[in-house]
C-alpha cells in the first residue's frame, strides 16, 4: 500500500499541482463576491447580449461580482470572452479573467481534458487512503517525518477538497438538472433544439431576483440553469422550454463543499486554507522521494568507485 501511495501520487504529482493551484485561486471568489453589492438591470444585459451574441451561440454566461461585466462561453465558432454590460463591448478586465483561466485549467487543464482531471482526482483520493496503510510514527525533525504528522493530523482538512471533487465528478449529491447537464459540451452543438440565454433570462425574469444573476448556462437536455445570488449562498432554478420555472434548488452540499459557497466569506477562507496541507504533502513528499533516489544513486557510485559507504541514520519510507 506505501508503494502504491508513493508510485501514484509521483505519476499524478504534475497534473494535481496544476489542479491544487488553480483550486487556491478560486478559492478567492466565494470571499470576493460576498463582498459586492452590485446589482444587475435585466433589460440592459439582455440587449447586451443581442449584441455580443446575435446568433444566440453561447453556452455559459457569466456575471461579474459587480454586475459591470459578462463573459461568455462558446463550444465552437460562437463568440467567447468579457463584455461590458452597458456597451457590449470586449473589454480587459483582469479579475474576471484570471478566474476564468483558473476555472478553465481546474476543470479541463487549457486541453479539454476533463477525463484526465477526474482521474486525476479519483486516484488522489486513493493516495490519500494509502497513505493510511503506515502507522503513526514517531516524529522526527526530517522530511519524512512532517510528512507523516502533517497527513495524519489534517487528514480532515487534506481529504476534504479531493473527496468533493471525486463526488462531482461522479455526480453523487448533486442535483438531478446538475448531473445531466453539459453546459461547454451542448454550448453550439448543431441540431440540437436548445432554448438560449437570452430567450431563458426573459421567461424567468418574472419570477426571479435577475438583478443578482450570476450565472446561466445550457444543458444537454435543452433546459437552462440560472443561478442567482441569494444573501451568501447561490441558488439555482432550471427553465425548460415552455418557460417553466422549476424549483428553488441549490448546488447541492457536495459542490458548495468542494467550492467554499456554503458561508459566503468564511468558507471560501476554509477552502483557501485547507488546500495548503495537502499543498505540503505533495511538496514533502516528492522532495523526500527525490532525496532517496539521489541518496540510492550516491550510494551506488560510490560502491562503484570501490567507496565504503557508511549507513545511513535515516530510517526509510
Amino acid at each position: 500500500m506505501l508503494k502504491l501511495h508513493r508510485w501514484v501520487a509521483l505519476a499524478t504529482a504534475p497534473f494535481f499541482f496544476l489542479i491544487l493551484l488553480s483550486g487556491m485561486v478560486l478559492a478567492f471568489k466565494p470571499i470576493l463576491q460576498s463582498g459586492s453589492d452590485g446589482k444587475l438591470e435585466t433589460q440592459t444585459l439582455l440587449a447586451a447580449i443581442a449584441r455580443a451574441d446575435p446568433n444566440s451561440e453561447a453556452g455559459v454566461l457569466t456575471v461579474s461580482e459587480d454586475g459591470e461585466r459578462f463573459t461568455l462561453e462558446s463550444r465552437r465558432s460562437g463568440p467567447s470572452g468579457t463584455f461590458d454590460v452597458q456597451t457590449a463591448q470586449r473589454t480587459g478586465s483582469v479579475l474576471p479573467d484570471v478566474f476564468e483561466f483558473a476555472r478553465d485549467l481546474h476543470v479541463s487543464l487549457l486541453l479539454q481534458a476533463r477525463w484526465l482531471v477526474t482521474t486525476v482526482t479519483l486516484l488522489s483520493v486513493l493516495v490519500i487512503a494509502s497513505g493510511f496503510a503506515g502507522k503513526l510514527k514517531k516524529f522526527r525533525p526530517t522530511l519524512g517525518g512532517w510528512h507523516n504528522r502533517l497527513g495524519w493530523f489534517s487528514i480532515p482538512l487534506v481529504a476534504l477538497t479531493p473527496l468533493t471533487g471525486a463526488l462531482m465528478a461522479l455526480h453523487v449529491g448533486m442535483p438531478g438538472h446538475e448531473a445531466g447537464s453539459g453546459a461547454r459540451d451542448s454550448a453550439g452543438r448543431s441540431g440540437a433544439a436548445r432554448m438560449s440565454i437570452e430567450r431563458a433570462i426573459e421567461m424567468a425574469a418574472p419570477e426571479l431576483d435577475l438583478p443578482h444573476l450570476t450565472q446561466v448556462r445550457t444543458t444537454r437536455g435543452g433546459t437552462v440553469v440560472i443561478s442567482v445570488q441569494d444573501g451568501l449562498r447561490p441558488t439555482q432554478y432550471q427553465v425548460d422550454r415552455n418557460g417553466m420555472v422549476t424549483g428553488s434548488t441549490g448546488p447541492g452540499l457536495v459542490r458548495m463543499l468542494h467550492e467554499g459557497t456554503w458561508a459566503g466569506a468564511w468558507s471560501g477562507v476554509f477552502t483557501l486554507v485547507s488546500t495548503f496541507p495537502l499543498l505540503s504533502l505533495l511538496v514533502t513528499g516528492v522532495l523526500k522521494w527525490w532525496r532517496r533516489s539521489h541518496d540510492k544513486t550516491c550510494s551506488k557510485s560510490m560502491q562503484e568507485a570501490g567507496v565504503r559507504v557508511p549507513a545511513s541514520p535515516r530510517t526509510s519510507h
